[in-house]
């Protein structure tokens, strides 16, 4: 029996032996949210997570982008950038 070395899981044909990419502590498969985000939600004064938003768009000023808009209970927002949006 012959396997196929499969580089893209979410490819279309999913037979095959790989390596899975996949964030885990300890054997258990943890969101991005578990393991980057909320170890630092008490140690960044300036880390605030917002749920049920819409998802934002871009402000841009002269092609540069300078925050983000999105919708939170009815109200449109804004979210202005000092720096650089990651």
């Amino acid at each position: 029996m012959q396997f196929r070395i499969r580089e893209d899981f979410n490819g279309e044909d999913h037979e095959g032996l790989g390596t899975y990419q996949v964030t885990q502590r300890n054997g258990e498969r943890w969101s991005a949210a578990r393991a980057y985000v909320a170890p630092r939600m008490d140690k960044r004064a300036n880390l605030r997570v917002e749920t049920g938003l819409t998802p934002p768009k871009s402000c841009s000023k002269e092609r540069r982008a300078v925050g983000i808009e999105y919708v939170q209970c009815r109200q449109t927002r804004q979210l202005r950038a000092r720096r650089e949006l990651g």
